[in-house]
């Protein structure tokens, strides 16, 4: 009984250091804010959230990023500005906030076929102060009336799904949404040559974003302290013992009840 006692406490003791639970890792989320402030900053003066921005599978401009693209779209969002549909000439139109980082994610959603698909994400977080013409944005976000984002990026050349050419090849004769032999053509994104800004939007292009409540944040010490936990619960690990906390939790999620998950990660 002892030693059980003993490994339930150490199980805690992991997972209660490992992990800052009921929300974001908050002294994580500040040092990353802190590089775009003038000093330090007030934890109740900034919004943080996250949203699904990018994935892979075809959207409503018959165009469709590759995992490749991604993960491209994952390193540039660091830093770039967060505004309002887009909006970038007017006199008006300043940033709102600021991206902070992205991560891969897998979320299962509709596609256009109405099917649902497992698919891969860019899964984003950003921040905005909390002032001024901002304040009306967050209730708005929290109640669902704000829900949506959308990526602008100046492009690598689109490659055609038919004849898996570019699509400025002379040799390519497809044209992105029509139809060939049963077979629509998809203009694939390969990758992005430039992140140029993500905004807060009424409708999204890419199927199925949405804002949602801030991620913990990827951190290699706390993904190891996870995966010892995991392991001392008897959960293979397999060489992928350094995960993001996304993917860790999603491969707790799988092997335990949500019960258990949720009192793993509070280390209660």
């Amino acid at each position: 009984i002892m030693d059980a006692q003993a490994r339930l406490a150490k199980v805690r003791e992991d997972a209660a250091t490992s992990i800052e639970v009921q929300g974001i890792q908050q002294t994580a989320a500040l040092k990353a804010i802190e590089q775009y402030a003038q000093g330090p900053v007030d934890p109740e003066s900034v919004l943080i959230r996250s949203a699904f921005l990018c994935n892979d599978q075809p959207d409503l401009y018959d165009t469709q990023f590759t995992r490749e693209a991604l993960a491209q779209i994952n390193d540039a969002i660091a830093g770039l500005p967060l505004m309002r549909n887009h909006n970038t000439f007017g006199s008006s139109d300043l940033p709102v906030g600021r991206w902070l980082f992205g991560e891969p994610a897998k979320r299962e959603m509709r596609g256009l076929d109405g099917k649902s698909v497992d698919a891969n994400w860019s899964l984003c977080t950003f921040f905005m102060p909390r002032a001024g013409d901002t304040e009306g944005l967050i209730p708005r976000m929290d109640m669902g009336v704000v829900s949506e984002v959308s990526f602008s990026w100046y492009s690598t050349p689109f490659v055609c799904s038919i004849c898996e050419r570019e699509l400025s090849h002379p040799k390519c004769e497809h044209q992105i949404g029509s139809i060939y032999d049963g077979e629509k053509c998809i203009g694939i994104m390969t990758g992005i040559d430039e992140g140029v800004e993500a905004s807060l939007v009424w409708k999204g292009g890419q199927v199925g974003t949405s804002i949602v409540e801030p991620r913990r944040y990827p951190d290699a010490e706390r993904v190891e302290a996870v995966v010892r936990v995991l392991k001392s619960k008897g959960v293979p690990f397999a060489g992928r013992e350094r995960e993001t906390i996304s993917e860790v939790e999603a491969v707790l999620a799988a092997k335990h009840e949500p019960t258990e998950v949720e009192r793993l990660l509070a280390g209660n």
